[in-house]
């Protein structure tokens, strides 16, 4: 069995300048595949909170998270720890 990590996702790290509605499907597959399986993901960086938001409700099914403490998992695959934002998925 894997050790769980947690993973950094730096959403500025995934566009150059200005993040844009037409590339947000390449962010979530981008965050997807760097968050894993099993693993706690903590999202942070200078980016839009429309993308925030996105990527936090792509990987919903995973778990859930508040201010960068963990509410509670729901069955969940991966915990979603976010810096700044808080929100019910």
């Amino acid at each position: 069995m894997e050790e769980k990590q947690t993973i950094t996702l730096d959403l500025c790290a995934f566009f150059s300048k200005t993040a844009k509605l037409s590339e947000l499907d390449s962010y979530i597959q981008k965050a997807k595949a760097l968050a894993g399986e099993g693993n706690d993901v903590v999202l942070t960086g200078a980016a839009p909170v429309w993308l925030y938001l996105k990527i936090a409700h792509a990987l919903h099914g995973k778990a859930w998270g508040f201010g960068g403490r963990q509410w509670g998992t729901l069955g969940s695959k991966a915990n979603i720890k976010e810096k700044g934002f808080a929100y019910n998925l």
